[in-house]
């Protein structure tokens, strides 16, 4: 699917088969976005923790957990608008870079 789709980013919400997307992504070349289990607030998922070696940027919900590993902070108590305008962002980041 990922070689198909000629997408230029990947982008998986913490399930473990998304690790294997994000990793065949990032050896094709393609930007590539984790964004971790909200389950999991003590510590990264086992697949967020394997994909920390992989990945372009790894996001989380939980303030312990990014400053801790190279997760970073996506929300607290800011709302669903502000989480979704952070991704937008890192997006439209990484769409500059390669224009």
């Amino acid at each position: 699917i990922v070689y198909r789709s000629k997408a230029k980013y990947v982008i998986s919400t913490g399930a473990a088969p998304g690790l294997l997307g994000l990793i065949a992504g990032k050896l094709m070349g393609k930007k590539t976005l984790w964004i971790d289990s909200i389950a999991n607030p003590k510590k990264l998922s086992l697949s967020g923790r394997i994909a920390v070696y992989f990945v372009d940027e790894l996001l989380t919900q939980w303030p312990s957990l990014s400053q801790n590993s190279r997760a970073r902070l996506f929300c607290d108590s800011e709302g669903p608008i502000q989480r979704e305008d952070r991704i937008n962002d890192i997006l439209q980041r990484w769409h500059s870079s390669t224009v």
